[in-house]
Order: structure tokens, then C-alpha cells, then sequence
């Protein structure tokens, strides 16, 4: 894939946060964005500038309706062609609660949201990829799951998210296993990625700050992240999944990655 090329890239969970801002970053490189989040009208003011029209599809969807997933494909392919990249960044954080005080339903929903939602993400995308003609395949496509350093070992606290931002690395794995070790499939340059940006100062973060250290007892480590502003920059984020992309060739790099700190 070329350096120089315009992507077709997908990004969920886009109206705010890490996902509004890869999208701002990429517009401004002149890629085409297909952009989704549950929010009708998203916060980000870059979506109301004109210039970024011819470039921009945004749709409320929410990503643990598969019916809705695969509509929203479809309306990005018809506008803009064969999807590049797909990025299932759509997650939240609570509860922040240990295990004893949390609810079902409340862990439920974190599941159905952070991995039910990159499922759903991601079998939408590998059927896209494989349905490409023979004579045009789409060689080059990238899956991006965008997971956390949570994903490694469980946090105090953290019960649900830990859960499913590990079990989304895992599911990321078997999907470029299954992708790449298809002889009947004709996209051999298919990749996938798992990836933890690092600590990024989003409404996530303000979430976190905000929590008690009865219910999560690393808050100082958090606090002082934010003191000595030890974060990832959006933009630094957004750089290193694009290059993921823009690699030619079949994937070389590990599947699961953690990026390292800016600073």
C-alpha cells in the first residue's frame, strides 16, 4: 500500500475521545473516513467544517446491533469504495466497581459494548474483505482492535473492562490466524492488529480521576499520569495505527502490541 495513497478507513466509536481525534488526524491527511458512534451529533467540532464533506460519512450506529454494523458498511462502500482500514475503537470504561458490588447487568453491558461490538466489528470487515473479486482483491487490509495494557493482567476495580479488552487480544489472534491460514482466500496481505495506545487524557481518563480509591485502588497512579502529563497524544496514536496500515506485504509484526510512551 502506498504511502501516498487517500485510505478508505473506518473508525467506531468516533463522535469523542481517542476516536474523534484519529478521525480529525486523518481527515486533515486527505484519507476518506467512515465514521459511527451512538451519538447523533457528535461533540467534535471538526464535523461541522464543509471542507471535510467529500470526505466524511458519519452515521449513529450502535455497534452491538449487528444488523445496523453491516448497514453502515454498506453505506461506506457505497460512498467511498473498499474499505483499507477498520477500526473498532467503540468501548467504555464502567463499571468501576469490585467484582462483589458489580451487577450483571452492568457487566453485561460492558461486554456487549467492548467485545460483543469488535465482534460484530470485526466479522462485518473479514466478510467485506473476502467478498472482494478475485480479479481486484483487496490485498492490503488492516484490523485494528483497539484494546489496553488492562487486556494483560486484571486491575482491581477494573473486573469488566480487564475482561473484555483481554478477551478482545484473543479474538483479534484467532481472527488473523483463521484470515491468513485460508488457502481459499485471495486477500494474503490481510492483518490484524490488537493495540494498546497508552494512556491518553480522554473523558476516560476524567472517568477514572473521578472514581474512589475504595472502588479502584490504583487512582493515585492515574492522578499522577495527569500531574506530570505522562499521556499519549491523539496524534501520536493516530501515526503509529496508520503505518500499521500502510505497510505492504503480509503482517510480520505481533498481532497483540502495546505502543509505547511518547514521553
Amino acid at each position: 500500500m502506498a504511502a501516498g495513497r487517500s485510505l478508505v478507513i473506518v473508525i467506531t466509536g468516533a463522535s469523542r475521545g481517542l476516536g474523534a481525534g484519529m478521525a480529525e488526524v486523518y481527515l486533515k491527511q486527505g484519507h476518506k473516513l467512515g465514521l459511527c458512534a451512538r451519538s447523533s451529533k457528535p461533540s467534535a467540532s471538526f464535523y461541522s467544517e464543509s471542507s471535510f464533506d467529500d470526505h466524511l460519512l458519519y452515521q449513529s450506529v450502535d455497534v452491538c446491533d449487528e444488523h445496523a454494523v453491516g448497514s453502515f458498511l454498506d453505506a461506506v462502500v457505497e460512498k467511498f469504495g473498499p474499505i483499507d482500514m477498520w477500526i473498532n475503537n467503540a468501548g467504555i470504561l464502567d463499571p468501576i466497581q469490585p467484582i462483589r458490588n458489580m451487577s450483571y447487568e452492568d457487566f453485561d453491558r460492558n461486554m456487549q459494548i467492548n467485545l460483543g461490538g469488535v465482534f460484530k466489528g470485526t466479522k462485518a470487515y473479514i466478510n467485506h474483505v473476502r467478498s472482494q473479486p478475485q480479479s481486484t482483491p483487496l490485498k492490503d487490509a488492516t484490523l485494528v482492535n483497539i484494546s489496553s495494557g488492562a487486556a494483560q493482567k486484571g486491575y482491581a476495580g477494573w473486573g469488566a473492562y480487564s475482561s473484555g479488552k483481554g478477551a478482545v487480544d484473543r479474538l483479534t489472534e484467532s481472527a488473523f490466524l483463521e484470515e491468513t491460514e485460508d488457502s481459499s482466500s485471495s486477500n494474503t496481505n490481510f492483518r490484524a492488529y490488537a493495540i494498546a495506545p497508552g494512556v491518553i487524557d480522554t473523558d476516560m481518563q476524567v472517568m477514572i480521576r473521578s472514581s474512589s480509591k475504595e472502588d479502584f485502588p490504583m487512582l493515585d497512579k492515574f492522578i499522577s499520569i495527569k500531574e506530570k502529563d505522562s499521556f499519549n497524544s491523539i496524534p501520536f496514536v493516530a501515526k503509529n495505527i496508520l503505518e500499521l496500515a500502510l505497510k505492504e506485504g503480509p503482517q510480520t509484526l505481533p498481532v497483540v502490541q502495546r505502543f509505547p510512551n511518547e514521553k
